[in-house]
């Protein structure tokens, strides 16, 4: 009892909806670890340089890791996992790469086997894609080092991809909003255009993804990347 106090205690701190028992089944081992341990040391860095430093530190004295990049569609995972490619001289794998074909979500559609003998045949690896801990989880492979990517505006005041990585409501009341959203923004334009459900399935995954998993929660870095205008 007193553990399942403590939990309640640290997912009221990061203020988790727990009025329902389904949150509790999405939190694996793992995560309820991460949690914990992220409390007080997660690391927050808005340019490379201060993010290679990080990283080096972190790396120090270790001959097998692995780190993964996690973030929003459109983040910029991709770009940053190529500049600390670059700069530790790790090798990137990118989940893109793995897509067995497209698709109207994007898990389901990775293949996994291909993936993961990619991943364990190096020791050091970094590795990038929405829905790394989802994905990574299905290959049971747990990285050593999580880095999340926030979109921001340049002057680093606001999260773009707040809304819809940081949100209590259910996936029909967002897809709704999504789908009213749009339908406005067309009207506006003076076009009829039907807005499909089945055309969000890819960005209602990643909503979901980050209400199960939290992956901004439990990342190591958070690494605030600044938009160009």
């Amino acid at each position: 009892m007193e553990g399942i106090f403590l939990i309640r205690c640290i997912l009221k701190k990061y203020n988790i909806l727990l009025r329902s028992r389904p949150v509790y089944k999405f939190f694996n081992k793992n995560i309820k670890r991460k949690l914990m341990s992220k409390i007080k040391s997660q690391i927050e860095v808005d340019n490379i340089q201060s993010l290679i430093g990080e990283l080096k530190k972190l790396l120090e004295n270790k001959l097998k890791i692995i780190i993964g990049i996690d973030g929003y569609d459109g983040a910029g995972k991709t770009s940053i996992g190529n500049d600390i490619s670059n700069n530790l001289n790790i090798n990137l794998i990118d989940f893109d790469d793995y897509i067995k074909r497209k698709g109207d979500s994007f898990a389901k559609f990775i293949n996994y086997k291909k993936l993961k003998e990619s991943i364990k045949s190096q020791d050091c690896i970094i590795i990038s894609g929405v829905c790394l801990l989802k994905v990574l989880k299905r290959c049971k492979i747990e990285p050593d080092i999580i880095i999340y990517v926030k979109r921001f505006n340049q002057s680093c005041t606001v999260w773009q991809d707040k809304d819809e990585c940081v949100t209590r409501n259910g996936n029909r009341t967002i897809l709704k909003n999504i789908i009213e959203d749009l339908e406005k923004f067309h009207a506006l334009l003076g076009e009829r255009k039907k807005i499909r459900k089945r055309d969000f399935k890819f960005r209602i995954e990643l909503i979901s993804y980050h209400k199960k998993y939290l992956p901004f929660k439990v990342a190591d870095i958070i690494y605030k990347r600044k938009e160009n205008i």
